[in-house]
């Protein structure tokens, strides 16, 4: 049986989704002004911070020293009572953010896609829904 500790949903609400969701209105406003690196960046810090917020309502430790959203995905893949599941756009959006969004000195070359906002939407949609 899993602890049921308010403080930890506390500080996961307020220190991960919160702020993701913050991140995630910047990285629209981001795309809109057409601030392409300033985009990837924001859905990057976005997704990782829901992703971990949602290893931390189930109590999954996760000490990752970068911005692997792949590995996260994948824990909160294995959790067992979860059930969590998203589209194929949805992960590969995810893996694509999680190479180029963290690329903030623009060592590889980069492009967005036109649907690069709805996908991000998109994305958001389907992970930010387990964060409770």
């Amino acid at each position: 049986m899993r602890n049921h500790d308010p403080l930890i949903y506390d500080f996961a609400n307020r220190s991960f989704r919160d702020l993701a969701d913050q991140d995630y209105v910047s990285a629209r406003v981001a795309y809109r002004n057409e601030f392409d690196q300033q985009f990837r960046w924001c859905a990057l810090q976005a997704i990782e911070k829901y992703l971990k917020a949602i290893l931390l309502y189930n109590h999954v430790p996760y000490k990752s020293r970068s911005h692997n959203l792949n590995e996260a995905l994948h824990l909160v893949q294995s959790i067992k009572d979860l059930e969590f599941s998203i589209l194929c756009d949805v992960e590969e959006f995810v893996d694509y953010i999680s190479v180029y969004g963290a690329d903030r000195y623009l060592c590889h070359p980069t492009h967005l896609k036109d649907s690069a906002l709805l996908t991000l939407d998109k994305s958001v949609w389907y992970i930010r829904r387990y964060c409770f």
